[in-house]
């Protein structure tokens, strides 16, 4: 009877297909459930000409929250520097890192997430900046206002030095002088004068006294 043999043979071929075709959907699903970068700012490849202070990469699916300690975003300088100055906040299916960028040149983006499945997916991409870069801040040095210096000069100039000890002595020592110094000035003359007419008296010759 070669209908019915046929009619199995078809039944079986469709069995197998069908098997086959669930087998390739089966393997299929957990790659589609893998998360992939959708996007980035800056893109990848751009040469970025502005000033630059913030890094963001978009995925297919947000990243799962419990698996935050997994995401990373990090940005580095031709230098291999880090340039990143914070942690990256997920927003939606968005990823935003703060940089402060100090040198022109290729820059390199690492990111990090997990899939819904659990699996963790990564990967690299490179932009040029070409933009401004930030200027050094002059150091600032504790200079005196000019009021503060007029007050500290006329404090200077109000305090008088405390005379010195010699000073105190010479003027105590002056008066004391003058006491002892003019009467025994006065009493050497005097002795001197004395003296000299004694003498004088000595000396004379005696008179005769036919001459009164």
């Amino acid at each position: 009877m070669p209908l019915p043999t046929l009619s199995r043979r078809f039944a079986a071929l469709v069995v197998l297909t069908g098997i086959v075709l669930g087998s390739i959907v089966g393997f299929a699903r957990p790659a589609a459930a893998h998360d992939a970068l959708a996007g980035s700012t800056p893109a990848a490849g751009e040469t970025v000409t502005t000033a630059l202070t913030t890094v963001a990469v978009a995925f297919t699916e947000a990243p799962l929250a419990d698996f935050a300690s997994a995401i990373a975003l990090k940005v580095t300088d031709p230098t291999g520097a880090t340039v990143t100055t914070g942690a990256p906040t997920a927003e939606g299916t968005s990823l935003t890192v703060p940089v402060t960028i100090t040198r022109t040149g290729v820059h390199t983006v690492a990111w990090q997430s997990v899939s819904r499945d659990g699996h963790p997916v990564s990967g690299t991409f490179t932009f040029t900046y070409a933009g401004p870069l930030p200027t050094a801040q002059p150091e600032t040095t504790n200079t005196p206002s000019p009021a503060r210096t007029a007050e500290a000069s006329d404090a200077a100039s109000t305090t008088a030095e405390p005379p010195s000890a010699g000073s105190h002595r010479g003027i105590e020592f002056a008066p004391a002088a003058l006491v002892i110094g003019i009467p025994l000035v006065l009493v050497m003359g005097a002795v001197i004068w004395l003296t000299r007419r004694r003498r004088g008296f000595r000396t004379a010759p005696a008179r005769p006294d036919g001459d009164e």
